[in-house]
């Protein structure tokens, strides 16, 4: 890890922030954060993909069939990044404001398709643009798993 803190809360010590993936206010909050930020590259869209996965994990959509098939695009899309040796930038102060109820399907996929706006620009213009371009696919078959396209 290098110290660097990731997605999943963890930061140079190795503590877990508690509230992360239990908390809804704060998964929307880091989601706003992350969508009024988004701009292309790989690491954010790295992270929005790994938001995503987290948005998933929430009830009552975790044990959803359209969830676990979801989750297993989103986890293609994130090694096909990892592999090329992108790593996730620290997320974002989540926003004030966040409405305090369940993660549904549309937050998570207003999520994954912040993420395919932020991969495909990177297809034309990274030196090796086949990571990104199989990270949006993947990303794209996740959104079809939720309804979306």
């Amino acid at each position: 890890m290098n110290g660097e803190t990731t997605q999943s809360g963890a930061g140079p010590t190795g503590e877990l922030d508690p509230s992360y993936g239990v908390d809804p206010v704060r998964w929307r909050g880091v989601a706003a954060a992350r969508l009024e930020a988004v701009q292309p590259g790989l690491a954010a869209g790295l992270g929005l993909l790994y938001h995503a996965l987290a948005g998933l994990l929430f009830d009552p959509l975790a044990g959803d069939r359209r969830a676990r098939t979801a989750r297993t695009e989103i986890t293609w899309a994130v090694a096909e990044l990892e592999f090329a040796g992108v790593r996730e930038a620290p997320p974002p102060t989540p926003s004030s404001g966040a409405r305090a109820e369940p993660v549904g399907w549309e937050d998570v996929r207003q999520v994954l398709r912040a993420a395919v706006e932020t991969l495909y620009p990177c297809v034309e213009t990274e030196p090796e643009p086949m990571p990104a371009a199989r990270a949006v696919i993947h990303t794209r078959m996740a959104l079809t798993a939720l309804g979306d396209g």
